[in-house]
């Protein structure tokens, strides 16, 4: 059980490495999904609204809310 647990937040944490929130334009984008190059600090890709639909179906949303409420 305590394996299981301990992957699944491994898991988490690496999807929230990559999808994460940063301010682009003054709207709330997911970096990842929009294709953010921090080189050349542009997006690659199409502008996705943070939160995008894997930080929901991982619950990073709630997480990120916790963390900013503290």
């Amino acid at each position: 059980m305590r394996r299981a647990l301990a992957e699944a937040d491994s898991r988490q944490r690496a999807l929230a490495r990559l999808h994460h929130p940063m301010i682009r334009g003054g709207v709330e984008i997911c970096a990842h999904c929009s294709g953010w190059d921090g080189d050349r600090q542009r997006c690659r890709g199409l502008i996705t609204p943070w939160p995008c639909p894997t930080a929901e179906a991982a619950g990073l949303d709630r997480l990120t809310s916790k963390e900013s409420a503290a």
